[in-house]
């Protein structure tokens, strides 16, 4: 199969995602793909009220959950996040830091107010049981890692849709305005669910 990835976004987003296009053309990695120039020769073009860019035609698939897939995946996240750290190039967005009380906020909104967020009500009862320990392990993370070691330029959105393996080359990550300032150990525990589950989804043994 082929793919290619078509960034759809608000008009009002046009230049925050033409210079996202230039830093991504500029680093060059083979871990990202890149943006197909317009007959104006600019990587976004503005059609009624959307920003539109084309990337990429790659021929391959998203993220299966293979052991294979894994390995593979593991060896280029560190890569890339190692590149990332290391780039001279200054990227077109400032540094927006975002703290592990953060997400713990996000969970007091989360029970307090669930239908704030439109879930289904099944989903919100069916967490409700394990709220004690969950805002006991929220509460572990937080005194760990309050201050996180690093911050720097990552992808902050690690999962399998964003993930394209072709032939026998390295995989190559899409959504390329998900890089951005963060912690690292932020976005890898998050991939590494998000990469985890879909492995034991296509083979269940991995889990052993």
């Amino acid at each position: 199969s082929y793919i290619f990835t078509i960034k759809l976004l608000p008009l009002a987003d046009y230049f925050d995602h033409l210079n996202t296009c230039d830093f991504v053309s500029a680093f060059n990695s083979p871990y990202l793909p890149r943006p197909i120039l317009s007959n104006s020769n600019s990587p976004v073009v503005s059609i009624d009220q959307y920003a539109i860019s084309l990337w990429d035609y790659i021929p391959g698939s998203y993220f299966t959950g293979s052991l294979e897939n894994l390995n593979s995946v593991s060896k280029v996240i560190s890569n890339l996040f190692q590149t990332l750290a290391s780039t001279s190039l200054k990227p077109p967005f400032s540094p927006v830091e975002i703290s592990i009380g953060h997400y713990c906020n996000l969970f007091e909104q989360f029970i307090k107010s669930p239908h704030n967020l439109n879930l289904p009500r099944a989903i919100f009862e069916s967490i409700l049981p394990y709220e004690h320990k969950l805002r006991s392990i929220i509460s572990s993370v937080n005194a760990k890692f309050a201050s996180p070691p690093s911050f720097q330029l990552i992808h902050s959105d690690i999962h399998p849709h964003n993930l394209i393996f072709h032939s026998n080359q390295s995989p190559v990550f899409v959504d390329v305005d998900s890089i951005v300032y963060g912690y690292p150990t932020l976005s890898l525990g998050f991939g590494a669910f998000k990469l985890y589950r879909q492995s034991v989804v296509y083979d269940s043994s991995i889990v052993s």
